[in-house]
């Protein structure tokens, strides 16, 4: 028999039982078929380089298929675990339309953010941040060291990016076109 009509024959008689035998793996038709339609191909390549006999035709072709769903099994899991870990939640803005604020919605956003701050807090935020006043100044009217001045800054713009952190790209762009 030569290697034309062994390979049909292996082809005719294997194809199908292959492809169930992948299912049990990868538990789907059109991926067994790939996988099994794969190895055939290279059982066809491969069978330039040595006698093809049907028993060791045979043992390749389940061997390899097993493999190959292996490998399918692992490069899915792991291109999964790429796209969760990747996968970003979609601001609370953008869940609905009924959910897409105006420009003065997000001032009032922020305003309100700002009134629940503690008094230094927003009084560092008023003078040092939205007046830019100057730190030694604040400092001076508050009657606390410079340093705790620096410290209110950066605890309240913590408090305003974890408050306002859906909304931040929004607010960022909305500052740029305000400059």
């Amino acid at each position: 028999m030569d290697k034309e009509s062994l390979y049909k024959s292996l082809y005719e008689d294997y194809f199908a039982a292959f492809c169930l035998y992948a299912k049990r793996y990868v538990q789907s038709d059109a991926v067994s078929q790939d996988i099994v339609s794969e190895v055939f191909a290279r059982l066809w390549f491969k069978g330039e380089r040595f006698i093809l006999i049907r028993e060791k035709a045979l043992s390749f072709l389940k061997t390899s298929v097993k493999n190959s769903c292996i490998d399918f099994l692992r490069h899915d899991n792991v291109a999964r675990a790429y796209s969760e870990k990747h996968t970003f939640a979609a601001p609370s803005y953008a869940d609905s339309p009924e959910q897409i604020y105006s420009l003065n919605e997000l001032y009032a956003l922020l305003e309100e953010s700002v009134e629940a701050l503690p008094e230094k807090y927003r009084v560092v935020y008023t003078e040092n941040i939205v007046d830019e006043k100057p730190v030694c100044e604040v400092a001076r009217a508050l009657g606390v060291s410079v340093r705790s001045v620096e410290r209110y800054r950066a605890s309240v713009m913590e408090i305003l990016r974890n408050k306002l952190a859906d909304y931040l790209p929004l607010l960022f762009f909305l500052y740029i076109l305000g400059e």
